[in-house]
């Protein structure tokens, strides 16, 4: 049991290593000996790029009885505007592939996963961009009206007035 576990964990291995360039996945193992393997995505935006590295941990008793463990960090990122937008995505982007992982429990889950992490890409990384941009420019309308608001609450707390001051007789 134990060495049919190994061939299939081998097997997907492999199948990064061949699948892929070393740029693109790559696998190590761990200081427990634990297979990692990697997968840098690119997220783009208008001409800039994030770099998020997605790790998959295989576990002892994988894939028979554990699933994948997934992490994942931003590696690097044209700006500090897009490198936000990414880590923000990030935790979608890891919800996403690990329901996959779970739900292939049982299965050699590699190529699921990383075909998830590219859907997700094509298909909600769009959205997290549109979503935290509107949110940054509610944010900035926000900020707008509180400085006109606190501007008006100072002028009159001063007894300022602004424009023409009409004496009647």
């Amino acid at each position: 049991m134990e060495d049919e576990l190994e061939q299939r964990r081998n097997a997907e291995l492999e199948f990064v290593s061949a699948a892929y360039t070393v740029e693109e996945a790559w696998w190590e193992n761990d200081r427990e000996q634990k297979a990692l393997v990697c997968r840098r995505l690119l997220l783009p935006r208008e001409g800039m790029e994030a770099r998020v590295v997605l790790t998959l941990e295989m576990p002892p008793r994988y894939p028979e009885e554990d699933m994948l463990e997934i992490s994942g960090t931003v590696e690097e990122a044209s700006n500090s505007e897009i490198e936000k937008l990414a880590w923000n995505a990030l935790p979608s982007l890891l919800e996403s592939c690990r329901n996959v992982a779970k739900d292939n429990i049982g299965e050699e889950a590699i190529l699921t996963i990383f075909t998830c992490a590219a859907d997700w890409i094509e298909d909600e990384w769009p959205l997290e961009v549109n979503l935290s941009t509107s949110v940054l420019v509610a944010n900035k309308k926000d900020d707008s009206k509180e400085i006109i608001s606190s501007q008006s609450h100072e002028a009159s707390k001063n007894h300022l007035t602004m424009g023409r001051r009409l004496i009647y007789s």
